[in-house]
């Protein structure tokens, strides 16, 4: 089957991203006068008494609100206790809804994920469950109890199943969803009532699957078959996390994944033109307004949440994108606007926009929105936009040849260390790079990544610029921060912006920029692309063509910075050509010039340079105390990078034989073998002399150095180098340790 286009699914995240940007202004009429007494039905719904809370309302609004994470938004003019108000108000009412009994399995199954919703958001500790009580029994009949948790009520509708039903009808999959839905993200542990669920879903499904295949059109209810396929998959999920909490469960009651997705692939084949499904089987009747179906985006957002996750796979599929596209499309044409009394009737009229399920012919008729359907639609909305960007962010990774790190590896432990001047002082970059970057991310580590979707970083570094000479480990740096975070690393060189011939360079500069803001929970490295980075005010600039790439760059990066989904790393090997503005913050949060390990490092890591043999304890230990002898031999191996000093010390021996080497040599002899070394390395300490030279001393402080630690501390603000060659690179690269800087 040909893979979707990624642009297709980009369009379709855009028309529901540009719907669900309307969720607070949507909702906020349906708010009552009264905060706390939570939503209005309609807009001409009015309070019964001063107390009255519509619950099963309510409940759909605090949701849709909590799933998009703007609870908090909508809420910003009321006391930071607005949520907590409206829960203990829904504790304190009747949980009934249009003549259904009090404390009936619907009511108590929509106020059970409400709870559920806000602590996955965040927006009530899980231990609150615990605290919020309520007076209730599964039916009339049963014996007054005291007031419960909702722990406890969830329990007791687990007692039977059929306390899931809504009387006289049997339990729906749409509601023991909800209730599944509910007690698994509030934290609540069922017990033996777990099994009672598994044992359901299993025969529900069963039931409903065959009845679609076998295409019995008297009986079968594809909605009701994708329902218990999101029920089912909601229990491998509880099960893969929680197996330790369910012994008398296991998988093999369950359908298998491949099974429930090829039923809801089987769902979209019962779509209609329009988007939305037929009417099948009621979920229960309510007395006083009808049968009540499961609607449409009910339906959706349930599949999204179970079946849109990155391991699943059928956003591979054409049938259910374009059912998708549809739905989509209904969505847009079936918005309502209307004008109602602000607060009920006799209030100013103000206009309400949002969406209508059909359940009631007279709002229909009236063209008036609902505010639970219109809480619905945005809870569909807010999932579809998810899942599309997982799978785009998925294609993206596999398409790049992002880096999965090695769960062996060490990261950023595993880094040899490099002193990094900040000021006047000199850090540690392996210390710098935890505390500046990684820990911007730490709570979004592995899988968490996914987090970033909502709740992108803000106001802490995400970026940095790694400068330096040549083979100073800028790429390991990135690797060691990815491995840090088990996130993939993606490295963007110059070869990925000419893949189409230069003269495209902009349109293919456009194509990576527009793939990189659609990661997540992934470290970006931008390699060697100094020319899209240039000084534009530079005499002698190369060309205009350059000039305007790093016009373009600004703005890309500050976008890519203000996204906060990642940490994002520039390497070059000098950055003094480089436009200022690139390098303010913004874009750049950190500055940091990459400088060989130091001498200690690279000692005591020696086994790292000798590849494989027996173990050196006292090599390292032998050749740190002579170079430390001999400043020469210090100062000049303290240069080498990390393939120059690998290079050298297999020169003086192996693994097996170095400790007798070195020995044999002594500081004499190890100082020979540098000296003779040291001319074909890039930098070199012999090429500094020059600075204490009368004519150069008198240009920094504190004019003159006989140890390479002087010339890091020194002042060279006011030193002025021949314009007839550049500097060499030892020169560079001290006068480059001056310019690390965390913005």
């Amino acid at each position: 089957m040909p893979e979707i286009d990624l642009e297709r699914l980009r369009k379709l995240r855009d028309q529901a991203d540009e719907l669900l940007a309307t969720l607070i202004d949507d909702l906020k009429p349906f708010k009552s006068t009264d905060f706390a007494l939570g939503f209005r039905r309609t807009p001409t719904s009015v309070a019964e008494g001063p107390n009255d809370v519509n619950v099963t309302t309510t409940c759909s609004c605090l949701m849709g609100l909590a799933h998009a994470g703007k609870l908090a938004k909508f809420y910003e003019t009321e006391p930071p206790s607005a949520v907590r108000d409206v829960m203990k108000n829904i504790m304190a009412a009747p949980w009934q809804s249009s003549g259904l009994i009090e404390n009936n399995a619907f009511t108590s199954t929509l106020v059970i994920r409400t709870v559920g919703a806000l602590v996955r958001a965040g927006l009530l500790p899980p231990d609150d469950q615990q605290k919020l009580k309520k007076s209730w029994k599964h039916n009339a009949h049963a014996p007054k109890t005291p007031r419960r948790t909702l722990s406890e009520i969830a329990k007791e509708l687990t007692g039977h199943i059929t306390y899931l039903g809504i009387t006289p009808y049997p339990p729906a999959a749409a509601v023991v969803y909800w209730f599944v839905d509910g007690v698994h993200h509030a934290g609540i542990n069922l017990g033996a009532g777990w099994g009672r669920l598994f044992s359901y879903a299993t025969d529900e499904f069963r039931k409903q699957r065959s009845l679609v295949v076998a295409r019995h059109t008297a009986m079968m209810d594809p909605v009701a078959m994708a329902m218990a396929a999101c029920l089912c998959a909601r229990l491998h999920s509880i099960l893969k996390s929680s197996g330790r909490q369910l012994p008398a469960v296991t998988a093999d009651t369950l359908p298998t994944i491949i099974e429930l997705e090829s039923s809801i692939v089987d769902l979209f084949r019962e779509q209609t033109a329009s988007g939305i499904w037929p009417k099948y089987f009621p979920l229960f009747h309510y007395k006083d307004a009808g049968s009540n179906f499961c609607y449409t985006f009910e339906l959706l957002e349930a599949v999204l949440l179970e079946f849109g996750q990155k391991d699943n796979s059928i956003f591979l599929n054409e049938i259910v994108v374009e059912g998708l596209e549809r739905a989509v499309a209904a969505c847009r044409a079936g918005r309502l606007e209307t004008r109602g009394p602000k607060g009920g009737i006799g209030g100013a009229s103000i206009e309400y926009c949002g969406w209508n399920s059909g359940g009631n012919l007279e709002t229909l008729k009236r063209g008036q929105p609902e505010s639970w359907a219109t809480a619905v639609v945005h809870m569909f909305l807010h999932e579809l936009i998810a899942a599309l960007s997982r799978h785009i962010h998925v294609r993206l990774i596999r398409d790049y040849d992002a880096t999965i790190p090695d769960p062996e590896s060490k990261g950023l432990r595993g880094l040899l260390d490099i002193k990094v001047r900040i000021g006047d002082k000199e850090l540690s970059l392996r210390k710098a790079l935890k505390e500046d970057l990684v820990r911007s991310f730490e709570n979004y580590k592995g899988d968490s990544a996914e987090e970033l979707l909502g709740k992108p970083v803000r106001r802490k570094p995400i970026s940095a610029l790694l400068f330096g000479p040549p083979g100073t480990s800028k790429t390991e740096v990135a690797r060691a921060i990815a491995v840090s975070l088990n996130w993939p690393l993606v490295e963007i060189d110059p070869s990925h912006f000419l893949r189409n011939t230069f003269q495209n360079i902009y349109v293919q500069a456009e194509s990576i920029f527009k793939d990189v803001m659609d990661m997540y929970g992934v470290v970006l490295l931008f390699d060697e692309l100094d020319a899209l980075v240039q000084k534009r005010d530079r005499s002698g600039f190369p060309d205009t063509e350059s000039r305007f790439l790093t016009t373009y760059m600004l703005p890309k990066l500050a976008k890519l910075h203000n996204r906060g989904r990642l940490i994002f790393l520039m390497a070059t090997n000098y950055q003094e050509n480089f436009d200022d503005a690139i390098k303010r913050s913004g874009r750049f949060d950190r500055l940091f010039c990459m400088g060989p390990p130091t001498m200690e490092e690279k000692c005591k890591r020696l086994d790292s340079f000798l590849g494989e043999g027996k173990e050196t304890k006292t090599g390292g230990m032998l050749l740190l105390k002579f170079a430390k002898e001999d400043s020469f031999i210090y100062d000049q191996l303290t240069l080498y990078t990390f393939g120059e000093f690998k290079s050298f010390v297999s020169k003086l021996g192996t693994s097996n034989n170095i400790d007798s080497e070195l020995k044999r040599r002594k500081v004499d002899g190890l100082r020979a073998a540098v000296e003779d070394d040291c001319r074909t390395v890039t930098m070199r300490l012999r090429e500094l002399d020059f600075l204490n030279d009368n004519q150069y001393a008198k240009q920094w402080k504190p004019g003159k150095w006989s140890r390479l630690a002087d010339l890091y501390k020194a002042d060279f603000s006011k030193l002025i180098l021949p314009d007839t060659a550049d500097p060499s690179p030892v020169m560079k690269y001290i006068l480059e340790r001056q310019k690390s800087k965390r913005q």
